[in-house]
């Protein structure tokens, strides 16, 4: 950016204030600022602020297996919690538990809960 001729450096002032000017993002902001609490979430945001922006430049949060992974996993809980709302049964008694066990699509998600367990097994200290 010029300022009188001479070449200086955006500051994250600038660069906040043109993301402002996006009609997007005033728009996102104004739907945040009309859903939330403002006095209970300033609080809790600004203790966490050291482990989200951690979190936010971590290595694992910029890889696109991530996001992948983690839509998956959103997807799966709503359309989970909208067959539950349609049809709220569960399996009684442990015949029913077991039946519900063989089905190849608990046994994959089964599958996959187990080698996440294996994983944050090795990890912990």
């Amino acid at each position: 950016m010029a300022v009188n001729g001479q070449l200086v450096a955006r500051s994250p002032g600038s660069n906040l204030l043109q993301r402002l000017d996006d009609p997007g993002t005033a728009a996102a902001l104004g739907r945040l600022l009309d859903h939330a609490d403002l006095t209970t979430l300033s609080g809790g945001l600004a203790g966490a602020a050291p482990t989200i922006n951690a979190l936010l430049t971590s290595a694992l949060m910029t890889d696109p297996r991530t996001a992948t992974t983690l839509e998956l996993l959103g997807e799966a809980l709503v359309e989970a919690t909208e067959a539950d709302a349609r049809s709220p049964t569960a399996p009684t008694g442990a015949f029913a538990l077991l039946g519900a066990l063989k089905a190849p699509d608990v046994g994959r998600g089964r599958g996959l809960l187990i080698q996440v367990a294996k994983t944050l097994g090795r990890k912990l200290p």
